[in-house]
């Protein structure tokens, strides 16, 4: 029997291949980074609870002090408590102190928000079955690409699907992320990008996100799907997006389509099967 020959890759499809084996390494670094900051962020979150607490007991005990000075003190320590209330300006910072701590709560939140996130994003599918609510797993893949997208492109959203799909979260935190970070690079010079969900049918949720951008020719519509296809200069892009997209979306017994004008945008609808439904 002859031996099999092996296909010999031209040097573009090479550079891509090592373009998607270096992004793999990338998310790993990624899950690896997220789980790391998560132990010194719930140690913030704990001790900033913590001195919330303490810091409400210290203004109960000052103040109890200040009203037996008021009440039951000399005219002098009446006076000497006036004068240091007025140099601290005691009542702004009672006041600040539980703005920052606030700010401060809020920041760590964010953090171990975004972190989890990115955990998400980098695990590896598992390809279990499991109701996904779409909506929270959109707003958490749009802070994802938010540092991408805050610069040129004003963000709609309106998440009206009552109910979850059936699906893996982490496959579908990818198609979601790659379609709003398509809409992104489509605008060159600013736009909007338009994300929505709805119930589509009995048994299917919808998700839409479409762009004003500059549009695909109708005879590239279908090529957009194939591996390696990208209408992106050199070096700016793997053409694997939309292919692993529709790949995924097969995989959930789905259904991806593309309406565009050159111009005027593109509009990606997915739909997929609810959860609970036969």
């Amino acid at each position: 029997m002859p031996a099999r020959q092996s296909r010999i890759r031209s040097p573009e499809e090479i550079d891509r291949l090592l373009e998607v084996e270096r992004l793999a390494s990338i998310g790993q670094l990624a899950a690896g980074v997220a789980h790391e900051i998560n132990n010194p962020v719930g140690y913030l979150q704990s001790n900033l609870k913590s001195l919330s607490e303490y810091i409400a007991g210290l203004v109960e005990l000052v103040d109890g002090c200040a009203r037996l000075i008021e009440t039951q003190g000399s005219a002098e320590q009446r006076a000497a408590l006036r004068d240091l209330r007025e140099r601290l300006d005691a009542e702004f910072i009672i006041e600040d102190i539980q703005s920052l701590l606030e700010e401060s709560r809020s920041g760590v939140a964010i953090i171990r928000d975004i972190t989890l996130t990115l955990r998400d994003f980098a695990r590896a599918p598992e390809g279990r079955t499991e109701a996904v609510e779409l909506n929270g797993l959109i707003k958490r893949a749009l802070r994802i690409a938010e540092n991408d997208t805050k610069y040129v492109a004003e963000i709609e959203t309106d998440l009206s699907a009552a109910r979850p799909v059936i699906g893996d979260t982490s496959m579908l935190s990818q198609v979601v992320l790659n379609l709003v970070m398509n809409a992104c690079h489509a605008l060159d010079s600013g736009g909007e990008i338009r994300v929505r969900t709805a119930d589509a049918g009995e048994d299917r949720v919808a998700i839409e996100v479409e762009d004003t951008g500059c549009g695909i020719p109708e005879d590239r519509l279908e090529a957009i799907f194939e591996p390696f296809y990208t209408t992106k200069p050199e070096g700016k892009g793997t053409g694997l997006g939309l292919s692993m997209i529709r790949e995924i979306v097969d995989r959930h017994h789905g259904t991806i389509s593309v309406t565009s004008s050159v111009g005027l945008g593109t509009c990606f609808r997915v739909e997929l099967p609810a959860f609970g439904d036969d």
